[in-house]
């Protein structure tokens, strides 16, 4: 399911729904942080993003990923 261009309050419930889930759930989890140049008001700024990988019980992979300010999207 991917909920990308969906309004970020969408994004915010499913985040929410996936950390208080189980950890059982998630065989194998990665996560990951960096920072990237980003434009913002037409500045270039430092942003972090923040990433999650994991494989669920079924072997299916999914993503999900979000910067410090707000939602960007998830895959999965």
């Amino acid at each position: 399911m991917s909920i990308l261009g969906q309004p970020p309050g969408l994004f915010d419930e499913e985040l929410e729904k996936w950390r208080n889930r189980p950890l059982s759930y998630v065989p194998f989890l990665q996560l990951n942080a960096r920072y990237e140049n980003v434009r913002h008001d037409g500045a270039v700024v430092s942003c972090a993003v923040l990433a999650a990988t994991g494989v669920n019980e079924n072997g299916k992979r999914f993503r999900i990923w979000r910067n410090r300010q707000s939602s960007i999207g998830a895959t999965g």
